[in-house]
């Protein structure tokens, strides 16, 4: 392969720049004679000292293994989770599945884990497809090779059988999972730069599942005590390191009117239960034990913490976790103390064969809060 430079230059300072640099430069030109520009380094070693811009660097290997430079799937290719809202918006991999848009609520394509370096337009782009109906929630997400070998699987999820719901942010790592009453769990990976558009998916999901909920209710014997007044945790009363899960709850609150505070604490400081070696390390290296919000509605419980809730490395902790349990699918709560620290319990929250663990201070009143939600 013979690689050439195909654009005009001009002299700039010394040096031999594209005169379109500061343009979009359409890649098909750069393949009309047959040549291509393909890395940088291979323009090096051609001896061209012309300043390519990243983004009209394309293999040859590539068009003449597939013949496609672009494709509107590929131009329209980011990090991000966008609204789907046509039949022509639907990515070619699904394009067969069956999609009414006048029927659906909301419906997200969530691109794959992957830099636009490493993609290219033969490639299928996008991991899955969650459209939020009006019984239940269909997740499509894609499965073998990324090019002609790909497929993908339908799961349906009644909205009825969701038992929670669970939304973890840590920087652009997001973890979206969905568990169910019979045991079933379903995991979306995304970019946490749509961590706004997956709060609005949770929100249109959790208002399907109050619409589908079975009636009457069970009894909560937590959902009906006098709760905690919201006005009661002000900005730093969770420490300044935690001030993150206080803006979090209001920004809840300014959603959900009816949302209660039932309990709250910040980060501490935890022992070992271990022999004298362990504690020793320990006293080296703290083990601190996360926070939690805990609040609630009429229908569901919320809780925000960390995503790890014992950690004894030094970097900051900047995760976000958001937990959604509907109350009808409760079925119970039990608690245990923690296997490796003193004074501090496991308390798993029950519904049917999914189950939620919530790692608090002994006797605290967030394991209080929690555990007067058991159905009676």
């Amino acid at each position: 392969m013979r690689t050439v430079c195909s654009h005009p230059v001009s002299p700039d300072r010394g040096r031999l720049t594209h005169s379109g640099i500061n343009r979009s430069m359409d890649p098909v030109k750069l393949s009309r004679s047959g040549d291509t520009i393909a890395t940088h380094q291979r323009v090096r070693e051609s001896g061209c000292r012309c300043i390519i811009p990243e983004a009209v660097i394309v293999s040859a290997e590539y068009i003449s293994n597939t013949g496609v430079v672009s494709s509107a799937e590929f131009d329209a290719f980011g990090p991000w989770i966008e609204v789907l809202r046509s039949p022509e918006s639907v990515p070619r991999l699904y394009a067969g599945y069956p999609i009414d848009f006048e029927a659906t609520r909301l419906v997200l394509k969530v691109p794959r884990n992957l830099s636009r370096r490493d993609a290219h337009p033969s490639m299928h782009l996008y991991d899955h497809i969650l459209i939020v109906g009006d019984t239940e929630l269909t997740v499509l997400s894609r499965t073998g090779g990324d090019r002609g070998d790909a497929n993908f699987t339908e799961s349906r999820i009644g909205f009825a059988s969701i038992a929670a719901i669970t939304d973890s942010v840590n920087l652009l790592d997001g973890i979206l999972t969905v568990q169910t009453v019979d045991g079933q769990t379903h995991t979306v990976i995304y970019n946490g730069s749509s961590e706004k558009v997956i709060a609005g998916f949770i929100d249109q999901v959790r208002e399907q599942i109050r619409r589908s909920r079975p009636a009457p209710l069970p009894t909560v014997r937590g959902a009906s005590r006098p709760m905690t007044a919201i006005a009661t945790l002000e900005l730093d009363d969770l420490g300044k390191k935690d001030v993150s899960l206080v803006t979090s709850f209001r920004d809840l609150v300014r959603a959900d009117a009816g949302l209660r505070l039932l309990a709250a604490h910040g980060r501490s400081i935890v022992a070992s239960s271990g022999d004298a070696l362990s504690q020793a390390a320990h006293l080296a290296y703290p083990a601190t034990l996360h926070g939690i919000v805990v609040c609630a509605n009429n229908d569901e419980l919320q809780l925000l913490s960390r995503r790890d809730w014992i950690v004894r490395r030094g970097a900051p902790v900047v995760s976000r976790v958001r937990t959604v349990i509907p109350f009808h699918t409760l079925s119970g709560v039990t608690v245990a103390p923690h296997p490796q620290y003193q004074n501090v319990d496991v308390v798993t929250l029950v519904a049917g064969l999914a189950t939620v663990v919530v790692v608090v201070p002994r006797d605290s009143l967030a394991e209080r809060a929690l555990v007067d939600f058991a159905p009676r």
